[in-house]
C-alpha cells in the first residue's frame, strides 16, 4: 500500500541567505521507569504511547508517578499559555536506552511532531537525535553542563534539533525544552519567533559572558559560523525570555522557526496535492493538468506568505516542467517529474542597531 510520500513527493532544500493532517500542535514526552508506577491497575508496558489533553488526564492516571520527570514535564507543557492541545507520553525504556526503543515507541504511535525527554545526558541525547532527525520530528532535549566542550559533541547534529540549557537543579521547574516546545508548536507555523518567549513554571538561567560564548561559540571565520549551539532561558529587561531559538546546527545559521516552517510547508504540500489527485476523477498529462498542480503548490506558497514565514517580495515563483520535453518513459510511467519553486523566508527581528544624534 503507497503512503501519501510515494504518491506525492516534496522535498525543500533551505538555503541561508537567511532563507487527516499531520499534526504540529503536538508533543511527546519520553519517560523511563522511575516515572511509572507499575503496581497500578492500569500499568505501563515498554514502548506504550498515552494521549492526554489537559494536566488533569494526567494526575487521574495513577500510573503516572507523581512528582516524577514525566509528571512534572507534562505540568511544564500545560501550564504554558497558550499551549499544545495534545500531550502524548511514551515509555521509551527501562535503564538503558538503545535506538531500537526510540523506534518502537514511533512504531506505538507517530502522530505528535514535538519531542522531549527524560533521557538527557550526552550519549543519550545523540542517540534520540540519530533516529529522530531522519524523520524529521520537532526534537527539544535538555543540557545542564556549561563548560568549554558543552556544544562540541553536537558537531553533527541536523538543524531539525534544537538543545536548551539550564542551571535549575529544581526537578519540577528544569523544564526550559518542554516549556518552549508547547510554548511555540500550538502556534500558526510562520507566526512566531522561539526567541523572547516566556514560559510559566520554568526557572531561568544566570551566565557569565565566559559561559554564553560555551554555548553560542563565535563563528570560526567571517564565512564560517561555529557548528553547534545551545539557547537558553533567562531574566532580562524585568522578565523571563528564551535566546536565541536557534537550531543546534547552526552551519546554516537556522532558526528553530524556519525549519519548522518548512517542515510545516512539506507536509501542507505534500496533503494538498494529494488530496487533489486522489479526489479528481484523473490528472490528465497535459498542459493544463500540470496547471491544476501547480496552482495547489502555488497557493499553499501564498498561504506561506500570509501566515508571516515566506516573504512576498520577492513572491513565491513556481516552475511546471514542459510536458512536450518530458521523457517518454516517465510519460508512460505516469510520473510527472520536479516541479519546482523558489522562495524566501520572511525571517524575524532579534536585534536592533539604532543610531543618532542629539542637537541643543
Amino acid at each position: 500500500m503507497p503512503t501519501m510520500n510515494d504518491i506525492v513527493d516534496v522535498e525543500i532544500t533551505l538555503q541561508s541567505s537567511a532563507v487527516a493532517r499531520q499534526g504540529f500542535n503536538s508533543l511527546m514526552l519520553a519517560g523511563k521507569t522511575t516515572s511509572f508506577k507499575q503496581d497500578e491497575p492500569n500499568p505501563w508496558t515498554v514502548g506504550e504511547v498515552r494521549k492526554y489533553e489537559k494536566f488533569a488526564d494526567i494526575t487521574s492516571d495513577k500510573s503516572i508517578l507523581a512528582g516524577g520527570a514525566i509528571y512534572n514535564m507534562a505540568k511544564v507543557a500545560f501550564a504554558q499559555s497558550p499551549a499544545v492541545t495534545q500531550v502524548y507520553v511514551g515509555y521509551l525504556a527501562e535503564d538503558t536506552l538503545s535506538v531500537d526503543d526510540v523506534t518502537n515507541l514511533r512504531a506505538s504511535n507517530d502522530n505528535w511532531f514535538g519531542y522531549c525527554s527524560e533521557w538527557n545526558d550526552v550519549s543519550d541525547i545523540t542517540l534520540q537525535e540519530t533516529e529522530l532527525a531522519g524523520v524529521k520530528y520537532g526534537f527539544y532535549l535538555l543540557e545542564d553542563d556549561v563548560s568549554a566542550a558543552s556544544p562540541s559533541g553536537y558537531d553533527s547534529f541536523s538543524s531539525y534539533t534544537s538543545l536548551w540549557h539550564t542551571k535549575s537543579t529544581d526537578t519540577a521547574r528544569k523544564w526550559v525544552n518542554v516549556g518552549i516546545a508547547s510554548r511555540i508548536l500550538c502556534l500558526q507555523p510562520g507566526s512566531y519567533t522561539a526567541a523572547f518567549k516566556s514560559l510559566n513554571d520554568v526557572d531561568t538561567s544566570k551566565y557569565s559572558a565566559l559561559e554564553e560564548g560555551y554555548l553560542r561559540p563565535d563563528r570560526v571565520d567571517a564565512n564560517t559560523p561555529a557548528t553547534c549551539a545551545i539557547n537558553q532561558y533567562s531574566f532580562v529587561g524585568g522578565r523571563g525570555i528564551t535566546w536565541t531559538g536557534v537550531t543546534a546546527n547552526v552551519e546554516n545559521e537556522g532558526f528553530i522557526d524556519d525549519y519548522i516552517g518548512i517542515l510545516y510547508t512539506e507536509a501542507r504540500i505534500t496533503e494538498d496535492v494529494y488530496s487533489m489527485i486522489a479526489s479528481a476523477d484523473k490528472i490528465t498529462y497535459t498542459k493544463g493538468g500540470v496547471q491544476t498542480l501547480t496552482t495547489a503548490v502555488q497557493a499553499r506558497l501564498q498561504q506561506g506568505v500570509s501566515d508571516g514565514f515566506l516573504s512576498g517580495t520577492p513572491a513565491p515563483v513556481v516552475v511546471a516542467p514542459d510536458v512536450v520535453n518530458v521523457a517518454p518513459s516517465l510519460k508512460a510511467g505516469r510520473q510527472l517529474p520536479d516541479i519546482e519553486f523558489y522562495a524566501v523566508t520572511a525571517g524575524s527581528v532579534h536585534t536592533v542597531n539604532i543610531k543618532g544624534s542629539v542637537k541643543i
